[in-house]
């Protein structure tokens, strides 16, 4: 299986790894990286030596999320009323499109996806987690939501996120663009357990060991059956959340916010700003 820039595959049957690999960058996602994502994963469904894949970031992020940068440059093109253009609006929605694709994907895999959280997970980075069968995390792990800061929403983490926690702490954690620490994310079922980092990767092979002695196509029903059946309003929730989430890129709130993080001048004021690459 070939590598695409940004991503990493390392294959140890009966479990698989995929390392979002642009540290430089705290791994955020540019568009490439998600079709590139979709494709491995798709790859990776068909290996029948494959119990389990674990996602991970290298470096010292899991993911900032979505790439702010990429998406303040094609925000760049705007009309005289310093409105995007109508290509530019399309293009997001399609990009959106691709990235509640990715979340399904995870959510529809035949086989278990497990999340080894090596730090900040933010915005489409946390739902990633969110969409992962079991999350294993570091004790400097963390999960948040910054997009309100940036003048966006996270129409795709909100559908994720309250199949962990209630309603109201959902509200809150997504509408004050919050992060969580590890002990607390795992107090509040956001994370499954937290392991020192230097065990992540063994406990995610360990856990790849596990499902290897049960049976693949049991395993397979009944993560179809939680997630096609119990939980299947969770999909068009999905497609809503994504709407919502191409819509707030174009808007003037966003187009300013957004363009003042690519530039290094945050305009959003708090006591306690977040020095990120990315949401």
């Amino acid at each position: 299986m070939s590598e695409p820039a940004g991503i990493r595959v390392r294959v140890d049957a009966p479990g698989a790894t995929v390392i979002l690999d642009r540290p430089s960058a705290c791994n955020a996602l540019n568009r490439s990286m998600v079709g590139e994502l979709l494709n491995v994963l798709d790859d990776l469904q068909q290996e029948k030596r494959i119990r389990a894949i674990t996602l991970t970031g290298a470096g010292s992020y899991f993911s900032a999320g979505t790439d702010l940068r990429e998406m303040a440059r094609t925000m760049e093109q705007r009309d005289q009323n310093g409105l995007l253009q109508l290509p530019v609006m399309q293009g997001f929605y399609e990009e959106v499109k691709a990235m509640q694709q990715l979340l399904e994907m995870i959510l529809r895999l035949p086989k278990p996806v497990l999340a080894a959280v090596n730090g900040p997970a933010l915005g489409f980075g946390a739902a990633l987690v969110l969409a992962c069968d079991y999350v294993l995390a570091g004790p400097d792990a963390e999960i948040g939501w910054p997009e309100t800061r940036w003048g966006l929403a996270p129409g795709l983490s909100a559908p994720l996120l309250t199949r962990r926690v209630s309603m109201a702490r959902a509200t809150s954690l997504l509408c004050f663009g919050k992060s969580v620490d590890s002990a607390t994310a795992v107090r509040w079922g956001l994370f499954d357990e937290v392991v020192a980092n230097e065990l992540l990767w063994a406990l995610g092979q360990h856990k790849a060991q596990e499902l290897s002695g049960l049976g693949p196509h049991s395993v397979s029903l009944t993560k179809r059956l939680m997630c096609e059946t119990i939980d299947e309003q969770r999909f068009s929730q999905l497609a809503v959340g994504a709407a919502n989430t191409a819509a707030s890129r174009t808007t003037l709130e966003a187009i300013e916010l957004v363009t003042a993080f690519a530039s290094g001048e945050s305009r959003v004021k708090s006591p306690n700003p977040p020095s990120l690459k990315g949401i």
